[in-house]
């Protein structure tokens, strides 16, 4: 199953949808990181919640056919990091659909993961 499989569900106008943390953790597993990004370390922390409270729920965010510029001081867009925000205590998952027009005509899906302010994680 591939990310846009994971996600054909939600639309580019969909506000930030409430879903369970498992999906959240199943399409970061889809991911590839370098190695300076633990990616890994994030969906260790998903899951560790997960155990703590099988329950919890996270907000995903689903945006297709984005072109991000290079030099942009950040990945999302006002209106979305704006949506995003309302959501301080839990997982929020952004996602774009990167168009592929400079990628060889493939796009890309990236992702931007923000946590739970009143809690505390730790990578080691």
């Amino acid at each position: 199953m591939q990310i846009s499989d994971l996600v054909k569900q939600f639309s580019n106008d969909d506000p930030a949808t409430e879903v369970n943390l498992k999906l959240i953790s199943d399409i970061l597993k889809h991911f590839k990181a370098e190695r300076e990004f633990n990616l890994d370390g994030y969906i260790k922390m998903i899951d560790s919640a997960r155990s703590e409270n099988p329950m919890a729920s996270a907000h995903i965010l689903v945006r297709r056919n984005r072109d991000v510029t290079l030099g942009n001081r950040a990945l999302l867009s006002p209106n979305d990091w704006k949506e995003t925000n309302q959501f301080q205590d839990e997982f929020v998952l952004t996602l774009y659909q990167v168009s592929g027009e400079k990628n060889n005509g493939k796009s890309v899906w990236v992702q931007n993961i923000k946590l739970p302010m009143k809690k505390n994680f730790y990578i080691i």
